[in-house]
């Protein structure tokens, strides 16, 4: 069975993304892995805001939300932002199928946490889950042993870097399937 053109979305998120040869060599990497499963391709990224409530249908308001927290930060954080990436995993949900999550104790990731919560926050998100900081390697609907299995095939790859930096955040149109999102606005941090 297929895992494309599955779960369509609406509305719009907020993305961080991964700057210069990072972005090239993960998009490879994504590319690479999604004809072994039959999986989309999409733009690598952590996701800092998928929101429920108003905020889902107005990229304005997701704007605002990211613009705000921004300009709250501490001037001396501004600027782009080093992540730790742990080792490629298996995930639970289809857009968590494998994934690396961002090491929590690492790196900028108290300042990924706080400006998620602020974005959030100011776009008065109902979303309940908890936050996962991850980059997210292969969408679909897989068993726990071909996770697996792909997620060693993911990090045994030259390309997945331990690190990557992030020096912009995007709206992301996600109105239909993985394959037909589109950016539409960069905002650096």
């Amino acid at each position: 069975m297929s895992n494309r053109n599955k779960y369509p979305l609406d509305g719009y998120c907020l993305w961080l993304v991964p700057s210069g040869t990072q972005a090239a060599a993960l998009q490879s990497l994504v590319n690479d892995l999604a004809p072994l499963v039959d999986a989309p391709e999409f733009v690598p990224h952590i996701t800092l805001c998928a929101p429920k409530g108003p905020a889902r249908d107005s990229s304005a308001l997701l704007l605002a939300a990211v613009e705000e927290a921004l300009a709250a930060e501490d001037p001396a954080q501004r600027g782009p932002m080093t992540l730790t990436l742990n080792k490629p995993q298996g995930g639970t949900f289809y857009y968590q199928c494998v994934l690396a999550p961002v090491d929590q104790s690492a790196g900028d990731a108290a300042r990924l946490l706080s400006l998620q919560k602020a974005t959030n926050e100011n776009a008065k998100n109902t979303r309940k889950e908890n936050f996962f900081p991850h980059l997210s390697l292969i969408y679909g609907d897989l068993d726990a042993d071909k996770k697996a299995e792909m997620a060693e095939e993911a990090a045994k790859r030259g390309s997945f870097p331990e690190k990557i930096v992030v020096e912009e955040a995007v709206l992301v149109d996600v109105n239909g399937t993985a394959e037909e999102w589109k950016i539409v606005k960069r905002i650096k941090l």
